[in-house]
């Protein structure tokens, strides 16, 4: 059935329930569920059946246990970036669409090779298109920030992308804006680290306000000690920055 629409989203809609659950998970990924919902996707390309297809493939990926890696290659052979991606192009405006679009394409940074493939079909822009159209949502906030750091983690040519197309100042905009979020602070600290790993990019963050949104993180009530390491780490190095070379 699968150019029946309402099989298949209610189909994806069963798989998103139990792929939380580990035994389910590893009964789905081996019975092909990943495949199934890449070929739902894309046969159907309605917000319903691509905001639960992003969620299956997104919950599957999440709770994989030691096995992320394994199921993280099956939705890259299935063409999941692919899909993933469509999806958010197509729906922009789709908040839930958005957030899950984000969580399968950080999870699929697992696989560094992923990080390139992503940003090659475009990824890095969705990612700021999310965040650009949703600054006050912010669980998608902390998605993309902590989506941006992965790409960006130990990939130049990506952290190149994100600088370029605008994103650090969208992630120092997400940590001013939503300043009491714990984990919006931390996924900030984490994506700027992650970016400011030249002197060039270092420049970008000062010029754009990192200073400020880092240092309110670090003493933040409620801070966590990843984000206070992070933040401090950073702001050592930017204190020996100067904007006017």
């Amino acid at each position: 059935h699968t150019w029946d629409l309402v099989v298949q989203e209610n189909g994806c809609k069963v798989l998103r329930n139990l792929a939380s659950n580990h035994a389910e998970n590893i009964g789905i990924t081996g019975a092909g569920g990943i495949r199934v919902v890449v070929v739902a996707m894309t046969a159907h390309s309605q917000a319903v059946v691509q905001e639960v297809g992003c969620g299956v493939l997104a919950t599957l990926s999440l709770h994989s246990g030691n096995r992320i890696l394994d199921v993280v290659a099956m939705i890259t052979d299935a063409g999941g970036i692919r899909v993933v991606g469509a999806a958010m192009k197509a729906h922009t405006g789709h908040a839930a669409l958005q957030e899950n679009g984000c969580a399968v394409l950080n999870n699929l940074c697992a696989i560094a090779d992923n990080k390139v493939e992503v940003a090659g079909v475009g990824g890095i822009g969705l990612v700021l298109a999310a965040m650009t159209a949703h600054v006050g949502h912010v669980d998608m906030q902390v998605v993309c920030c902590v989506t941006l750091g992965n790409l960006a983690r130990r990939q130049p040519e990506n952290q190149k992308k994100v600088a370029k197309a605008g994103g650090i100042s969208l992630v120092v905009a997400a940590m001013a804006a939503h300043s009491k979020n714990v984990d919006m602070q931390e996924a900030g600290c984490m994506a700027l680290s992650n970016l400011g790993v030249s002197g060039r990019l270092l420049k970008y963050i000062k010029k754009e306000g990192g200073i400020g949104v880092l240092e309110a993180a670090v003493v933040a009530t409620g801070s966590t000690a990843g984000c206070q390491k992070l933040g401090q780490k950073l702001l050592d190095k930017l204190a020996k920055v100067s904007l006017a070379s």
